[in-house]
C-alpha cells in the first residue's frame, strides 16, 4: 500500500480525481484493435506497487544484475522487455497473455518472468505494466507540462530522507495516459533533500516503439539531439552533502545550478581550463564534461575559443551576448562533444570557422554535428555563408527555368514549390495527440528541437516550423529580386509578397503561407512502395499545380516584425526588418492591394518612431497609420 503522504506528490491536481476510481480492471480482449496502441490510463492509475519490495528490483543501470534498489533503471528494464515483445509483431494494438510470450535471454538468465512484469494483475503483458512502474516513481515528484513541448519540468522532489536519488528521465502523465520526457529541473526542486549525497541524472532515450510515420523511434538506441536536460539555477540549493552527481550526455544548466553543494566546491568536478569554466561529473572512468561558461567573459579577447578534449556538452548561450562574441573568429570543438546548447554562438558576427575550417572544408561527421545543432551558429558568417550558397543555387536554377514570358505570380509559385520540395514542417505536439510516447518528428528526430526557429534549419536540415519556412521563402525571393516581407498572425508566420496582377498590369501585396503545403513526410508504407524522402517532397510540390497559393484570410491582427536573423544575408538585410523587438501591425488596403497600412497600438511609440524604423526599407507602399 502507498503511504498517505505520497498523495502530495501528484503530478497535477487532476490526477487526484482519477486515483479514486474503482480498482477493478476492465475485462481483457486479446483481439487486435484498430489504430495505434493507447494507454488505458484508468487501469494504470488504480494500480499501486510498493517500491520498497525488492520484487521490483529487476537489475541496475544498463544491466540485469539486481542492486537491491527499485528505481528508474528497473523501469527501463521492464519497458525494454515489453517493447521488444511488441516489436516482434510490428507493434500491434493488443495485449499478450503472459503464457504466450518469452523474455530476452538476458532477462531469463536473471530469473525474470512475464508474470513478474504483470503489474496490472490481469495475466497479460502490455505497456500498461511498465506505466504502472513509472507512475509509482512519478508520485515522488511534482511536475508541470512545458507548454508545447510534450515534456515535464520537475518542480519538487518529495524524497526528503533519501541519500541517493535516480532522477527519472521520463514521467507518467496520469491525465493524458502517456509517457513524457523530463526536460527541465526547476529552481530549488531538490532543496528539501538535505540528506542527499548522490544524484544520477539520465538522458531520455526514445524507446523501441514506432513514430507517427511507422518507423522505429530509435532504431540504434542512441541519445538523440532532440532531447536534453536543462538544470535551472539553485536546483539543488540546500543539498550541502551532495558530492556525487552523474550527468546525462545532453545536459545544459543555468548559473548556480549546483550552488550550496559539495560537488560545486570540488576542484575535480568544477574547474577552469583555457578561459572556460567546466563541470565534470562523478563518473571517474568515462566522465561527462559540460563547458559551462566563459571564466571571464568581460576580458576574454582571444579570436579562438577552444574547448578541452573530453568535453561532451556545450552550454546554452556560452558566447552569445558577451563582449567576446564580437571578436571570436574560430571555435575548436573536439570530437567528444555530443550536444551543443541553444544559441551557443549566436550572433558572433566574426565567427567564420570551426576547427580552423569554413563549413565547406569540414569533414562529413563534423558537418552532420553542426546541422544537428544549427541554431547554435545562427547569425554567424560560418553558417550564413552555407545557407546563402544553397539559396543562390536554388535561385540560379529557378532563373534558368524562367523565360521572358514567365509572369511574376508564376515565379512566386515556383519559389513556393521549391521550398515545399525541400522542407517538412515540424513543430510542437500536445499530450492529447500522443499514444504512448511523443512520436512526431519534432520530438524524435536527430536534430535539436531548438532548431525549429532557425533561419538556417530549413535548407540545411530539411526540417523547421512556420518561422523557418517563411524566412527561407524570403531568402529565395530576395535573391530573385521579388519584393516581400516576413509577416505573421496568431503565433504563425508567413510572407507578404509584391506581385504584378497580369489582368490589370498593377502590382499588389498578397499574403503567401507556404507552411500550409509542407506537412508531408515519408511514411513506412510509402518507403515500402519504393519512395524516398525527396520523392515525397517533390510529389507534394507537384500536387500544388497552378492553383492560387495565397491570400489566406486571418481573423486576428496580422503583423510585420523585426528579425535579426536576416543580418549577414546580403540580399535580404536591406530588404527585411532586422531590428528584433519591433512588431508592426498592418492591414493591406483592400481597394487595390497597392498599399499596406502600418500601425502600432497600446505602445509608447508614436507614428514618427514607427516611420523612422520603416524608412530603411525605402518603400512608399507602406503607409504609417496614426491609429
Amino acid at each position: 500500500m502507498k503511504k498517505n503522504n505520497r498523495t502530495l506528490a501528484l503530478i497535477t491536481s487532476a490526477v487526484s480525481a482519477l486515483s479514486v476510481m474503482a480498482a477493478a480492471a476492465p475485462a481483457q480482449s486479446f483481439a487486435e484493435a484498430e489504430g495505434p496502441y493507447k494507454i488505458d490510463r484508468d487501469l494504470v492509475n488504480v494500480h499501486d506497487i510498493d517500491l520498497s519490495d525488492m520484487t521490483y528490483d529487476f537489475g541496475g543501470k544498463d544491466n540485469y544484475e539486481k542492486d537491491g534498489k527499485a528505481n528508474y533503471y528497473d523501469f527501463l528494464i521492464i519497458e525494454k522487455e515489453i517493447n521488444r515483445i511488441y516489436a516482434k509483431d510490428g507493434f500491434p494494438n493488443k495485449k499478450y497473455s503472459c503464457s504466450e510470450v518469452e523474455l530476452s535471454e538476458e532477462a531469463q538468465k536473471a530469473n525474470l518472468t512475464p508474470e513478474l512484469f504483470d503489474l496490472t494483475n490481469d495475466m497479460c503483458i502490455s505497456p500498461e505494466d511498465y506505466c504502472v512502474y513509472l507512475h509509482e516513481l512519478s508520485l515522488s515528484y511534482r511536475a508541470e507540462f512545458i507548454d508545447g513541448e510534450a515534456a515535464f519540468t520537475i518542480q519538487n522532489c518529495a524524497l526528503d530522507d533519501a541519500t541517493e536519488i535516480v532522477v527519472p528521465a521520463s514521467l507518467f502523465d496520469s491525465v493524458h495516459g502517456c509517457i513524457l520526457p523530463v526536460q527541465e529541473i526547476e529552481p530549488e526542486a531538490f532543496s528539501f533533500c538535505e540528506k542527499l549525497e548522490t544524484v544520477y541524472l539520465s538522458d531520455y532515450r526514445q524507446p523501441e516503439w514506432i513514430n507517427n510515420y511507422g518507423f522505429l523511434l530509435n532504431e540504434g538506441g542512441e541519445v538523440k539531439a532532440s532531447t536534453y536536460l536543462r538544470i535551472k539555477n539553485n536546483a539543488f540549493k540546500g543539498c550541502r552533502n551532495l558530492a556525487n552527481i552523474y550527468f546525462p550526455q545532453n545536459i545544459v544548466m543555468q548559473n548556480g545550478a549546483f550552488n550550496d553543494t559539495a560537488f560545486n566546491l570540488n576542484e575535480y568536478n568544477h574547474f577552469d581550463d583555457n578561459g572556460v569554466e567546466y563541470y565534470r561529473d562523478s563518473n571517474t572512468s568515462s566522465p561527462a564534461i559540460l563547458a559551462y561558461r566563459l571564466a571571464d567573459p568581460e576580458s576574454y579577447s582571444d579570436t579562438d575559443l577552444t574547448f578541452m578534449d573530453g568535453t561532451t556538452s556545450i552550454n546554452d548561450e556560452i558566447a552569445y551576448a558577451h563582449p567576446f562574441c564580437k571578436s571570436v573568429e574560430n571555435v575548436n570543438i573536439p570530437d567528444s562533444v555530443k550536444y551543443i546548447g541553444f544559441n551557443a554562438f549566436k550572433n558572433c558576427r566574426k565567427l567564420e570557422k570551426v576547427n580552423g575550417h569554413e563549413y565547406s572544408g569540414l569533414g562529413t561527421n563534423v558537418q552532420k554535428k553542426i546541422k544537428r545543432f544549427i541554431n547554435a551558429f545562427d547569425g554567424t558568417p560560418f553558417i550564413t555563408k552555407e545557407t546563402q550558397r544553397i539559396v543562390d543555387h536554388i535561385a540560379s536554377n529557378l532563373e534558368k527555368s524562367f523565360t521572358p514570358e514567365t509572369t511574376e505570380s508564376e515565379k512566386v509559385k515556383a519559389v513556393i514549390k521549391e521550398v515545399v520540395s525541400n522542407i517538412t514542417y515540424t513543430s510542437y505536439i500536445s499530450p492529447e495527440e500522443i499514444s504512448i510516447y511523443p512520436s512526431t518528428l519534432y520530438n524524435s528526430f536527430d536534430y535539436s528541437r531548438l532548431n525549429y526557429g532557425s533561419i538556417n534549419a530549413g535548407l540545411n536540415t530539411n526540417f523547421t516550423e512556420c518561422g523557418g519556412i517563411s524566412m527561407t521563402t524570403s531568402l529565395i525571393l530576395d535573391t530573385l529580386g521579388i519584393k516581400n516581407h516576413l509577416a505573421g498572425a496568431e503565433n504563425h508566420a508567413y510572407n507578404l509578397v509584391w506581385m504584378k496582377n497580369e489582368s490589370t498590369g498593377k502590382y499588389e501585396w498578397h499574403e503567401v503561407d507556404v507552411t500550409t503545403f509542407t506537412g508531408n513526410y515519408l511514411t513506412k508504407s510509402a518507403a515500402n512502395a519504393g519512395k524516398n524522402y525527396k520523392e515525397i517532397r517533390r510529389d507534394a510540390a507537384n500536387a500544388l499545380g497552378d492553383s492560387n497559393l495565397w491570400d489566406i484570410v486571418y481573423e486576428k491582427d496580422s503583423n510585420l516584425h523585426g528579425e535579426d536573423a536576416f543580418i549577414g544575408f546580403t540580399n535580404s538585410e536591406l530588404r527585411q526588418f532586422t531590428e528584433s523587438g519591433h512588431t508592426f501591425f498592418y492591414v493591406v488596403n483592400n481597394n487595390d492591394r497597392s498599399t499596406v497600412n502600418v500601425y502600432k497600438y497600446n505602445s509608447t511609440e508614436n507614428a514618427d518612431e514607427i516611420e523612422s524604423a520603416l524608412n530603411i526599407l525605402n518603400d512608399s507602399t507602406f503607409v504609417v497609420s496614426t491609429k
